[in-house]
């Protein structure tokens, strides 16, 4: 027996077998979409993709990659004239007067930054001083000491259980 041969000739029909797979995959979404357009009743002209870009298809993309990384129109300064933003709030307000619907903007925006702006980022505590972490040390230690303490049972109990160990008897 020729094991390197039958050893090539698997790998050789494994390689195949993913050339074929290959091509079925690539194939795949392109049957795909005619199948899509021809239950739309959509003309398509599908042509196989060539494997290299076109330089045609490099500029194309290079420029979506900069229109995609370009920097953004930055808004129009809103903070002189706020506006309601919910079209809900902007009904509710809608009948009062301009003075007033500036102070209901103002007061809801106060509102968003003193409740909601807490609850979504809250506030770091502030760390202790040292001598106030030195005291809740002590009081912890003398909590965990009184509970040792109490676990303990009474010396009446503990003399006689070293009385009953000293002299154990008949048995001992």
């Amino acid at each position: 027996m020729d094991d390197s041969g039958i050893l090539g000739k698997a790998l050789g029909q494994l390689g195949t077998i993913a050339k074929k797979t290959g091509e079925e995959i690539i194939k795949k979404p392109e049957e795909m979409a005619g199948d899509v357009a021809s239950e739309f009743g959509l003309k398509t002209d599908i042509a196989p993709q060539s494997p290299k870009p076109t330089s045609s298809d490099e500029q194309a993309t290079k420029e979506v990659v900069k229109s995609l990384y370009a920097p953004s129109e930055k808004p129009k300064d809103t903070s002189q004239s706020p506006k309601p933003d919910d079209s809900e709030f902007a009904k509710q307000i809608a009948n009062e007067t301009p003075e007033e619907q500036q102070k209901l903007i103002t007061l809801r925006q106060q509102l968003h930054k003193e409740y909601y702006e807490k609850l979504v980022n809250p506030p770091k505590p502030q760390e202790e001083r040292p001598a106030e972490k030195v005291e809740k040390e002590k009081k912890q230690e003398m909590a965990e000491l009184q509970k040792k303490e109490e676990k303990k049972p009474s010396p009446l109990i503990q003399r006689a259980r070293e009385r009953v160990e000293k002299f154990p008897g008949a048995s001992g």
